[in-house]
């Protein structure tokens, strides 16, 4: 978890980040879609005792082929082939690519936001 700064709390929040105050118990966090343990008054978005992490990257589709996943690479923060180990990928203004053959007849690309 990282510390976030006050001013910066909404709009980290508006990114899709989980935060919590240090003081809530463990396993308690605010997200886009869940309740905080306590009611969340002014005091407390006052406070300077907050901490976060971005949302982690998810697939939003599998299975393509090279063509659809490159497509979608305006649209998103990178690509990937399943069979590769979770480090390898392309990410948005990728200037050089080197690819097998192997790699360009595969259908099993996938896209991560």
């Amino acid at each position: 978890m990282q510390d976030i700064p006050t001013n910066e709390l909404i709009e980290k929040l508006a990114a899709g980040w989980s935060v919590r105050r240090k003081s809530w118990p463990d396993g308690w966090s605010k997200q886009k879609d869940a309740l905080p343990p306590q009611h969340i008054n002014v005091f407390e978005l006052m406070a300077d005792d907050w901490q976060g992490e971005p949302p982690s990257p998810k697939a939003i589709k599998i299975n393509l082929n090279i063509i659809e996943a490159f497509q979608s690479l305006n649209v998103t923060n990178f690509i990937r082939r399943a069979s590769w180990k979770n480090r390898e990928k392309f990410p948005v203004g990728v200037a050089l690519v080197t690819l097998s053959p192997k790699d360009i007849l595969a259908a099993d690309w996938e896209v991560w936001a």
